[in-house]
């Protein structure tokens, strides 16, 4: 754990998909489909137990040069208005922010919380070796929060300890010393909610980004998957979630959203095998896929105007990039209520966000 000066504050956020599939597959889907909408599944007027929503959103808040998003000081500005306007359509008691990378967008997001009775999370730590550090930022309803336990940052790390880095998130300046510009891991909360029993972990993170770097998010979720189990297995949390723009695009390899769920697809390789692999060994569900919403696609919408203008722009593939993943057993069953998009109107960043209501 990296002990740095984790910052309460006050605070909010939402998630994201990929590219289309073949009518035969389709076919499959919808028959997958009628056979499992089972337990993990219910109807909004069905369950009677606590009710509790997620929001993931990638921001994109990143200034200066090294911006990939356009507007960077236009939308921090109208931050504050665009979360109070969704707020109002739906109350959301937690949310999970990625990409606010530098202070103005963390003052701007304090700010509004501040007002809005949300606590913040932030990984805001003094290290001179990172330039932008994690960019993560969890904000709590106050009134869903019953308790606080524990504030961590877990960096990724392979087997051995070793933090995994992948290469083109160094720097190196003209003496040829490398410096990490960003930092890859887990922004951790264990807390007890209103009306709930048992402690809840809540984790944020922003896996390493490029469509090539299969290997480097494997590594990473399976770090994801020790750490999360680590805190299980002392018997810190009953339940737990985990959001967050995972940069894995797998609308098609897994349609049912549960591990050991996946096709008898050929050649199973790339994102659709980390994304894949990933619920296998976590034993996490997808909310969204598990109701039949993998074809959200939080990226590259043609509809979102920040995504038609900046990096990822015309014809790049739409992509589910976004997720909300859950643990569920019998001694602690969860179940979705509802998963869809939001903040795509008004849009206030290149990705959409995801939102998922979970009954506890």
């Amino acid at each position: 754990m990296i002990k740095g000066r984790l910052v309460l504050f006050s605070l909010l956020l939402s998630v994201a998909a990929h590219t289309s599939a073949e009518s035969s597959v389709d076919a499959a889907i919808s028959k997958m489909r009628q056979n499992h909408r089972t337990s993990l599944y219910t109807s909004s007027g069905v369950s009677s137990g606590k009710r509790v929503t997620f929001v993931s959103l990638n921001l994109g808040f990143l200034q200066g040069r090294w911006a990939t998003v356009p507007y960077p000081e236009y939308r921090i500005s109208a931050l504050s208005d665009t979360l109070s306007y969704y707020l109002n359509r739906k109350r959301v008691d937690v949310f999970a922010f990625q990409e606010i990378w530098q202070e103005k967008g963390h003052n701007a997001l304090r700010e509004w919380a501040s007002k809005n009775n949300y606590i913040v999370v932030s990984d805001y730590f003094e290290d001179s070796s990172i330039v932008l550090h994690t960019g993560l930022e969890i904000l709590v309803r106050r009134a869903a929060l019953k308790r606080l336990h524990e504030v961590s940052f877990l960096p990724y790390t392979d087997e051995s300890g070793k933090e995994i880095i992948a290469f083109f998130e160094r720097y190196s300046h003209w003496n040829g010393n490398g410096i990490k510009k960003v930092k890859r891991g887990l922004l951790t909360l264990n807390i007890e909610l209103a009306g709930a029993k048992g402690r809840v972990l809540i984790t944020n993170t922003h896996l390493t980004p490029g469509q090539g770097k299969f290997e480097i998010r494997e590594q990473q979720l399976k770090s994801h998957t020790r750490r999360v189990k680590a805190e299980v297995k002392k018997g810190r949390a009953s339940r737990s979630f985990h959001l967050g723009d995972f940069n894995i695009s797998s609308h098609w390899s897994d349609f049912d959203g549960r591990p050991g769920g996946k096709l008898k697809i050929k050649n199973l390789q790339g994102n659709a095998a980390v994304y894949s692999n990933f619920l296998n060994y976590s034993k996490l569900f997808d909310s969204a896929a598990l109701v039949g919403r993998e074809r959200d696609y939080t990226i590259n919408s043609r509809d979102n105007p920040y995504a038609k203008i900046g990096t990822h722009t015309k014809k790049k593939p739409l992509l589910r990039l976004d997720y909300i993943f859950f643990s569920s057993h019998k001694y602690a069953p969860t179940r979705v209520v509802r998963s869809h998009l939001t903040f795509t109107n008004p849009s206030i960043s290149d990705h959409y966000g995801v939102l998922t209501e979970f009954s506890l």
